[in-house]
């Protein structure tokens, strides 16, 4: 019994004994590491950068410094200038290597292009889709000696799609099919052969894609006008193998017509279904 009390203490005593080293060693050795950390802080942009954490850095610092150039700053830092038509464009891009343009000013431009030419830079429909999901912000624009490079970007500066059209997209005729007049029934192309924007909307949204792009070629512009539609005619008679599609626009100051060159073959898929949605329409085909 004697022997076990006395095992029993020199193991308490042993215990305590080696708590009290390892607590002296851990503050003898804190003011230790202070110092090298220091020292190695204060050596760290002279150290040799090898190693895979070095490299994997390295990666990460070239990937952020490659996409900030492709994308542009956001507003506080980079204001976008006062662009609004295609010559101001061309101006703008003579005068700097990059313009970027907030998604409004792009689209009042690229509605100023004739359709073949704003086609080559993006879908109308595309934009359709980047507008309606509010996800477009900005439009970046360079241009080298033959082509542009365009980035439509989301307000984080990520990329939603690119374009790089033939730079005379800038030099074609501006889209310009516009005419003032009180009413489309005083033009004898379109005289009885009228109807309404939801008329023309029911039948033209049953048409399969292809043939709504030979009907319009440029279906932005409908849903620019959409409020302000008030009348659509389809020509009586055929030139050059097309027909136009007219669009009385109306808004609180002026109203205009607008005008489409569509393909024969789409105006009478798109007559045949005005006609059988709307039969009191009973429009005729156009005529050579």
């Amino acid at each position: 019994m004697v022997f076990k009390e006395i095992f029993l203490k020199k193991s308490v005593i042993i215990t305590l004994s080696l708590i009290l080293f390892f607590l002296i060693i851990e503050f003898t050795l804190d003011p230790v590491e202070i110092i090298l950390g220091e020292i190695l802080e204060a050596t760290n942009p002279i150290r040799p950068k090898s190693g895979t954490i070095w490299e994997l850095s390295e990666q990460n610092l070239g990937a952020a410094e490659d996409l900030s150039q492709i994308s542009p700053k956001p507003e506080s830092e980079q204001q976008a200038p006062e662009v609004d038509t295609v010559y101001e464009l061309k101006v703008a891009l003579d005068e700097r290597d990059v313009v970027l343009l907030s998604s409004e000013q792009f689209l009042k431009i690229y509605n100023m292009l004739s359709p073949a030419a704003a086609g080559q830079i993006i879908s109308p429909f595309d934009l359709l889709r980047f507008s309606h999901d509010q996800s477009w912000v900005w439009t970046k624009i360079s241009k080298s000696d033959d082509r542009l490079s365009i980035f439509f970007l989301k307000g984080d500066n990520e990329i939603l799609t690119d374009s790089y059209p033939d730079i005379s997209v800038l030099y074609e005729r501006p889209f310009g099919s516009e005419t003032r007049i009180k009413s489309l029934e005083s033009l004898p192309e379109f005289r009885g052969r009228t109807f309404t924007a939801q008329q023309f909307f029911r039948a033209f949204n049953q048409l399969p894609r292809p043939t709504k792009l030979q009907l319009i070629n440029n279906p932005y512009r409908l849903l620019q006008w959409h409020q302000h539609i008030s009348k659509v005619g389809i020509s009586n008679g055929i030139q050059d193998y097309t027909i136009q599609i007219a669009f009385e626009v109306a808004d609180q100051l002026d109203t205009k017509i607008y005008t489409f060159q569509a393909s024969t073959i789409a105006a009478n898929h798109f007559i045949n279904q005005l006609n059988s949605l709307y039969p009191e329409l009973n429009l005729k085909m156009p005529e050579f």
